[in-house]
C-alpha cells in the first residue's frame, strides 16, 4: 500500500484511503479531516470519479484489445447514472455508439469544402511558448478564426504589424458575420491609433478603450474564440498583437478550451463581460481618432510639452466622481433628500465633485444658482475656487472672503468659517440668501463654529463633503445630515479602484508594556504616554533596526536608503517628536520635529525638504492628521499607539496619494503590550473591502481579501498580542456592548439609532445574541420589565432592522400604534403576510393564531418586545431606500430595492399564508395563476473558499445585465426554458431578488429586490446560462458588493 505523504490534501475519504489513514503513526502524524462543502461535494465527486473512469477505460481497452468493451463500459456507467433517478432520465439517450464512423467534427453547407480547423485539438488544452517546436501563436488564431462565431480580444498594446498579420484572418472573419469585440489600452503609449483605427473599419467589429491609465491599467491578454457549437476556447498569457508576440518572441500562452475547464472558462469569460460593460473602457468610433492619438502622446510623452501649464482637473468626471453625482441626484430626486453628505477618501476628488455637481444644477439659459463655500482652510477655498472655474469654464467665477481677501459680491462666495461668523453674513443676508452652500472638511460640523451655521443656514441643497463622518469624541456629523449618506467612497474601495497608492503594512513586535497606564476617557493617561516612550533609547535601536530591515538600500541591505525614503512619524507628544529626530539625526538618518508651535515658514519649510529628499523624517504630534498632502512621503512610522481608529485613518491616509515613481507606501506600525480597553479591530476592519467578519481568520491566512496590490505581515510577537486583544474585543459583543455604553452612563439610555451610529456595532450582530431590552438592562439601565405577553423570536428584531423599504417600515409602524378597530383594517393590508412572516417567521400550526390580526393584537399587548421594535424600526428608517414605482401586471406591496426574506416574498404573491410558510430553499417559485417567476439569486456561493466551479455562475456585468444560471434540471426545450426565453410573447413575468451571501452571521440575509427583467440570451441546457436585462439598475454600492461577492471586481 503507498504510504501518505506530509502535506495538504483535498481527497474524499475512500475506503483504500481510511486504510492508509489507520496505518499512519499516529505519534509523528495526525489526519485532519473537515465536512466538505455542499456546493463543492458534486465537484470532488466529479474530479475523483472522472480519474477512475479515464483508468478504468484504459485498461479495458488494453487488456482485451478490443475497442467495443470500452464503450459498453462507457454505455453501462451511463445506464446506472440514468436509472438512479428519474430527474437523471435525460442521460438514457446518451449511450455512445460502438460504430466505425462515431466521431462528430462538422456540420456545413452541402457542395463546400471542410472547415479549416486549428493544428491542436479543441477541446484539449495546449502551450504556446514561441519556441521553435511550439505552432506560432498568430497562425493558430488565424485557424482558430476560420470556425469562429464570435471574438473577444483584451490586449494592452495593438502594434501595427502585429495587425498586419491577423487583418487578412479578421477581414475574412467579420466579412462572413462574425462579431469581434477589442478592450485595449493607451496605457504607456505603446499602442499604435493608426492599428487601432485600422481594426475599427472591419465590419461587425467594436472597440473600447480605457484612456484613465491612472486608475485602470490594463496589463491582461486574452483572445476568446466562441463557437455556437459549444467548442470554445481561449487563449490566456502574455502575448499582445504584436509582430514578435504573433510570431518568436518568447510570450506564454495557454489555450483553455471551455469543454475542458469550463469552470475556469466561464471566470475569465465573467471577467471580459465586467470590463466590457465597465464606464472605465469608452467605446471607440471613427472621429474619436484625433483624441485617441493625443490621448497616446500624453502617456508616451508626458512631459514633451514644457511650455503649456497644464491643469491638474479634467472636465469629464472619472468614473468613480461620475458614480457620486449619480447617487446625488438619485437622493434628491427619488428620496426628496437636500441635506447631502458625500463621504470619499483622501485623493478621490472631492472638491471636483462638488463642482461638476455645481455645473448639474445650474440650468442652461438662467442665472446661476448663489453658491456658499465654506471651509477652515485658505489652501482648500484657493483649490475649490479654481476647480469650479474650470469646471464651469469661467476663470471670474467666484469671490473669496478669507485671509485678509474681501469679495466684491456675495453671491458666489469661498469663505473661510471664521470669517464667516465674524462679518456675520446670516444677520445681513438672511439664512436663506444663498441656494447652495458646500461645507468642506464636513467632519468639523460639530464645532460650535460650524453648528452655529449648520442650524441657521436654510438653502435649498447642503452639500457636506468629509474623508470621515465619524469624530475623535465619538460622535458623527451625518447626524446633521439626510440618511443614508448620499454616496461614500470608503478607504478600501479607493485603493481597489487604484485612486491611491498601495500600501505594505507590517505590524513590528514592540518591547513596550502600555499594560499598566492609566486609561481615561477612551485614552492612554498622555503624561503617563508621554514618559514611557520619551527617552527609551532602546525603542529608538530598534525602530531604526526595524526601518533598514524592511526599507534597506538597494545596494546594500545593511543600510539605510537614504536616496529614496521620506517619512512622517507619528509621536505621542512634542517631547517625544524631537527626542525621536534628535536620536535619528544622531544616526546618520536625517530628521526634523514640526509640531503646533512651530513658525508656518519652518513647517513650509519642512515639507519643502522632505519632498526634496534634504530629510529623511518629519516628526510630528496630530500636525498631519489631516488636510496636509505631501504626496511624495512613502514611509510612515506609528510610534505610539493611537486609541482613536478616526485619527489613526487619517494618519494612515498621510502616505496614499500617488507620486512619480512612488510604487507604494510602507508603513511600520509598532505593536506594544496594550491594555484590555485599546481596540485594533476598528483599524483592521477599516481596511478591508465589503463585509469581512473574522478578522482573526484574515489575520491567520495572511489578510487574501485587501483591495489589489495591498498587504499587511505581522510579526510573531504582534500577531498574538492582536489575536489576543480581538478576541477579546471584536469576538466578544458582551464587552464591546457594554463598553460602547459607558458614554451614556449615569444618565438615560440611547436610542438603538443613537447607539448604533456612535458605537459602529453591527446591528444584526449584536440582534440575534440578546434584545435591545436585554443589552439596556446588561449594562444597569432601566428597561420595561419582562411581561408574559407573546413576543416572536429572537431574530424577529434583527430581521426588522434590515427593512428597507419605506412603506413595509410605515405599515408595521402603524400595526403597532393601532387601535383595536384600526388594526383590524390594517391586517387588509398586502404586507401584512409579509410582516407576520418578518416577526413571527412560523405558519399558525406552529404558533396557534387563528388570524393575523389575533397575531399582532397580541403582538402590541408585549410592550417590553414592541417598545423594542419600534427603537428599531426608526433606525431601519436612516436606511430605507427609495421610491421608485414598479410596473406589473398585478399587484404587488414590493418597492424596488428593498430586502425581504424568502418567506416575505412568497406572502406578498400568496404563496405563503398564515397555514403555511410556502416553498422554502429553492431558487425558483413559480406563481403559476400570476404566470409569475420568482428567482432568488445569491452571489457568493461559497463563503470558505474563492472556487472557479461554483462561482460565476450568476453574477452582474453591469448594474442591468444579469447572467444567472437555472435550476440544474431545466433545459431550454422544457417548459420551463421556453417560458423563460419566450416569457414576453407568452405573457409571462420574471422577477429576481438576489443577496450578496447565504447568511450575515447567524442571520440568514434577506433578498433585495431588483425587480422584472427581460430575457437576452440563453446557452448550454442543465442549467441554462441566461442573461437578462433588469427593468431599473441596480444601485451603485449594490454593484459594486456584488460584484465583489461574485468575485469579479
Amino acid at each position: 500500500m503507498e504510504k501518505l505523504n506530509e502535506g495538504i490534501y483535498e481527497n474524499l475519504l475512500t475506503d483504500e484511503l481510511s486504510q492508509k489513514l489507520k496505518a499512519l503513526d499516529q505519534k509523528h502524524r495526525i489526519a485532519r479531516l473537515e465536512t466538505p462543502d455542499k456546493a463543492l461535494t458534486a465537484d470532488y465527486l466529479t474530479r475523483s470519479l472522472a480519474e477512475h473512469i479515464k483508468r478504468s477505460l484504459h485498461i479495458v481497452g488494453k487488456a482485451k484489445n478490443n475497442e467495443r468493451e470500452r464503450y459498453e463500459l462507457a454505455n453501462r456507467i451511463l445506464q446506472t447514472i440514468s436509472e438512479y433517478d428519474e430527474s437523471l432520465d435525460f442521460l438514457s439517450d446518451q449511450h455512445y455508439m460502438d460504430e466505425e464512423k462515431n466521431l462528430l467534427t462538422e456540420i456545413s453547407e452541402p457542395d463546400t469544402k471542410s472547415i479549416v480547423r486549428p493544428s491542436t485539438p479543441l477541446a484539449s488544452p495546449s502551450l504556446f511558448t514561441g519556441s521553435s517546436g511550439s505552432p506560432q501563436l498568430g497562425k493558430e488564431l488565424e485557424l482558430e478564426l476560420e470556425s469562429a462565431d464570435r471574438v473577444d480580444m483584451l490586449v494592452s498594446f495593438i502594434k501595427t504589424a502585429g495587425i498586419n498579420l491577423l487583418y487578412p484572418a479578421l477581414e475574412k472573419f467579420t466579412q462572413r458575420g462574425g462579431k469581434l469585440r477589442i478592450i485595449t489600452t493607451t496605457y504607456l503609449g505603446a499602442s499604435d491609433p493608426a492599428a487601432i483605427h485600422k481594426l475599427k473599419s472591419l465590419a461587425n467589429t467594436e472597440i473600447k478603450v480605457s484612456y484613465d491609465t491612472k486608475h485602470s491599467r490594463l496589463h491582461a491578454k486574452a483572445y476568446f474564440i466562441h463557437r455556437n457549437s459549444g467548442l470554445s476556447c481561449a487563449y490566456i498569457g502574455s502575448a499582445n498583437i504584436s509582430h514578435a508576440a504573433m510570431t518568436s518572441g518568447l510570450e506564454w500562452t495557454v489555450k483553455l478550451p471551455m469543454q475542458e475547464l469550463p469552470d475556469l472558462f466561464r471566470r475569465c469569460e465573467a471577467q471580459f463581460e465586467s470590463y466590457w460593460e465597465s464606464p472605465s473602457f469608452k467605446a471607440y468610433h471613427n472621429d474619436d481618432f484625433e483624441y485617441l492619438v493625443e490621448a497616446t502622446r500624453r502617456e508616451k510623452y508626458p512631459t514633451a510639452n514644457t511650455t503649456t501649464k497644464l491643469t491638474t482637473f479634467t472636465l469629464r468626471p472619472f468614473e468613480h466622481q461620475s458614480i457620486v453625482l449619480d447617487e446625488l441626484e438619485e437622493a434628491r430626486t427619488q428620496r426628496d433628500q437636500f441635506r447631502n453628505l458625500v463621504v470619499a477618501a483622501t485623493g478621490t476628488g472631492k472638491t471636483m465633485i462638488a463642482a461638476f455637481d455645481y455645473l448639474r444644477l445650474c440650468e442652461e439659459g438662467k442665472q446661476r444658482p448663489k453658491l456658499l463655500f465654506l471651509a477652515h482652510r485658505k489652501e482648500i477655498l484657493e483649490q475649490a475656487q479654481d476647480s469650479f472655474r474650470q469646471v464651469l469654464i469661467d476663470g471670474d467665477f467666484g469671490d473669496s472672503l478669507y485671509d485678509g481677501r474681501q469679495p466684491a459680491k456675495h453671491d458666489h462666495l469661498f469663505c473661510s468659517v471664521p470669517s464667516f461668523n465674524s462679518r456675520s453674513l446670516i444677520t445681513e443676508f438672511g439664512p436663506n440668501y444663498w441656494d447652495i452652500v458646500i461645507l468642506d472638511e464636513a467632519h468639523h460640523g460639530k464645532a460650535a463654529s460650524y453648528q452655529n451655521i449648520l442650524r441657521s443656514l436654510n438653502p435649498k441643497i447642503l452639500l457636506g463633503l468629509t474623508a470621515t463622518p465619524e469624530r475623535t469624541d465619538g460622535s458623527t456629523i451625518a447626524e446633521n445630515f439626510d440618511s443614508p449618506l448620499a454616496s461614500e467612497i470608503r478607504l478600501p474601495d479607493a485603493l481597489e479602484k487604484k485612486l491611491l497608492c498601495p500600501f505594505h503594512y507590517y505590524a513590528v513586535s514592540d518591547n513596550v508594556d502600555f499594560s499598566s497606564l492609566s486609561w481615561k476617557r477612551g485614552k492612554y493617561d498622555q503624561t503617563e504616554l508621554n514618559n514611557l516612550l520619551t527617552g527609551d533609547d532602546l525603542r529608538v535601536s530598534l525602530i531604526i533596526k526595524k526601518i533598514i530591515e524592511y526599507l534597506p538600500s538597494p545596494l546594500d541591505p545593511d543600510t539605510f536608503d537614504h536616496l529614496h525614503v521620506k517619512g512622517l512619524g507619528f509621536c505621542v507628544s512634542q517631547d517625544h517628536a524631537h527626542f525621536m529626530a534628535d536620536r535619528f539625526n544622531a544616526a546618520g538618518i536625517r530628521a526634523t520635529a514640526l509640531d503646533s508651535n512651530t513658525p508656518a515658514d519652518v513647517r513650509r519649510s519642512a515639507r519643502n525638504d522632505l519632498k526634496s529628499g534634504a530629510i529623511n523624517f518629519v516628526f510630528t504630534v496630530d500636525l498631519f492628521n489631516e488636510g496636509v498632502d505631501i504626496p511624495s512621503v512613502n514611509c510612515l512610522l506609528f510610534l505610539r499607539p493611537t486609541e482613536s481608529h478616526v485619527i489613526y485613518l487619517q494618519q494612515f491616509g498621510r502616505g496614499l496619494r500617488h507620486s512619480k515613481d512612488k510604487e507604494q507606501v510602507t508603513i511600520l506600525d509598532f505593536i506594544g503590550k496594550e491594555r484590555k480597553e485599546f481596540r485594533y479591530d476598528l483599524r483592521l476592519k477599516a481596511l478591508l473591502p465589503g463585509k469581512r467578519n473574522d478578522l482573526t481568520k484574515e489575520i491567520d491566512v495572511g489578510f487574501p481579501h485587501l483591495p489589489a496590490g495591498c498587504s499587511i505581515q505581522f510579526e510573531r510577537t504582534a500577531k498574538e498580542r492582536v489575536i489576543r486583544n480581538i478576541r477579546r474585543t471584536y469576538n466578544n459583543p458582551d464587552i464591546r456592548v457594554d463598553e460602547a455604553f459607558s458614554e451614556w452612563k449615569g444618565n438615560q439610555a440611547p436610542s438603538f439609532k443613537e447607539f448604533i451610529h456612535r458605537s459602529e456595532e453591527i446591528p444584526t450582530e449584536i440582534l440575534t445574541r440578546k434584545s435591545w431590552s436585554d443589552w439596556k438592562e446588561a449594562s444597569q439601565f432601566q428597561t420595561i420589565p419582562e411581561c408574559n405577553g407573546r413576543a416572536p423570536e429572537l431574530h424577529s428584531l434583527a430581521r426588522a432592522s434590515m427593512i428597507t423599504s419605506p412603506r413595509y417600515l410605515q405599515h408595521l409602524h402603524d400595526l403597532l400604534y393601532a387601535s383595536t378597530a384600526q388594526l383590524q383594517e390594517l391586517v387588509k393590508n398586502p404586507y401584512t403576510p409579509s410582516a407576520y412572516y418578518l416577526l413571527w417567521n412560523k405558519p399558525s400550526k406552529v404558533t396557534g393564531f387563528t388570524s393575523y390580526f389575533e397575531a399582532f393584537r397580541l403582538l402590541k399587548e408585549n410592550k417590553r418586545y414592541t417598545s423594542d421594535l419600534l427603537e428599531i424600526l426608526e433606525y431601519a428608517r436612516s436606511n430605507q431606500t427609495t421610491r421608485v414605482q414598479v410596473s406589473l401586471p398585478f399587484p404587488s406591496p414590493l418597492e424596488l430595492h428593498g430586502q425581504y426574506t424568502m418567506r416575505e416574498v412568497s406572502s406578498a404573491f400568496g404563496k405563503a399564508s398564515l397555514e403555511s410558510s410556502g416553498p422554502a430553499g429553492t431558487g425558483v417559485i413559480p406563481v403559476k395563476e400570476l404566470k409569475l417567476y420568482l428567482h432568488f439569486v445569491t452571489f457568493e456561493k461559497n463563503e470558505k473558499l474563492f472556487s472557479e466551479s461554483t462561482m460565476y455562475r450568476d453574477y452582474l456585468s453591469s448594474r442591468s445585465k444579469l447572467h444567472w444560471e437555472s435550476q440544474s434540471n431545466t433545459s431550454q426545450a422544457t417548459p420551463t426554458g421556453q417560458n423563460y426565453i419566450h416569457h414576453q410573447e407568452r405573457g409571462y413575468t420574471v422577477l429576481f431578488f438576489a443577496r450578496l451571501r447565504k447568511s450575515e452571521g447567524r442571520l440568514t440575509s434577506p433578498f433585495t429586490y431588483l425587480g422584472p427583467a427581460q430575457f437576452i440570451s440563453a446557452k448550454s441546457d442543465r442549467p441554462i446560462e441566461m442573461v437578462w436585462e433588469l427593468n431599473h439598475p441596480v444601485t451603485h454600492s449594490f454593484f459594486h458588493e456584488a460584484k465583489l461577492a461574485a468575485g469579479i471586481a
